[in-house]
């Protein structure tokens, strides 16, 4: 059996775990979410082909669906703060958080 995509995807995933909890820029944080969906995916195919069995296959399908939506909402959220608050750094989002609680 090959489980070289599981050790593949593990590392992804952990990478772009450290990568959200380090960075403080909103793009770089999406970017580490995706990251650890497309992880998923890989190990969920690989499982599928481990046990050769097509469902799933029927999971990674609606898990990209998931993925696509929640990009095109994030990038719409990050967009419009970027526009109002001419920033996407998220110290500063924290700062006007507690200023206006």
């Amino acid at each position: 059996m090959s489980y070289e995509y599981l050790i593949l995807s593990y590392l992804l995933f952990s990478l772009s775990f450290l990568l959200f909890f380090r960075v403080k820029n909103l793009i770089m944080i999406l970017l580490s979410i995706e990251l650890m969906l497309n992880a998923l995916n890989i190990a969920i195919s690989n499982i599928g082909f481990i046990k050769t069995s097509f469902s799933p296959y029927a999971f990674i399908i609606l898990l990209f669906a998931i993925v696509a939506a929640e990009a095109a909402i994030g990038l719409a959220i990050i967009i419009l703060i970027s526009r109002r608050l001419k920033t996407i750094e998220l110290d500063f989002l924290t700062f006007i958080k507690e200023k206006y609680k």
